[in-house]
């Protein structure tokens, strides 16, 4: 079992067992709305929602077109004078 899913376990049945919110997220070393948000999933989907993986909410990946003509990447210095490969310039 994943960490991610034990961790979202123990997060619902500390609530089960009536841990406050704020107590529980201390102990688990995580914040109280990452606390909250998973409390919530569990409540609206079930069990089967702590077992789905969460959208990423991170940075939306690049995309290229085929032939490449809307950027141009190659080397590139950055600011402290250290070689980059594959940095874009637009």
């Amino acid at each position: 079992m994943p960490q991610r899913v034990a961790l979202r376990a123990r997060i619902v049945l500390g609530a089960a067992a009536g841990r406050p919110n704020h107590v529980l997220a201390t102990e688990l070393g995580i914040s109280r709305p990452t606390l909250l948000l998973w409390r919530q999933r569990c409540a609206e989907a079930g069990v089967a929602g702590l077992l789905k993986a969460a959208a990423d909410p991170g940075r939306k990946k690049r995309t290229w077109s085929e032939s490449g003509s809307d950027r141009e990447c190659d080397a590139a210095d950055d600011a402290s004078g250290t070689r980059r490969t594959g940095a874009c310039a637009r």
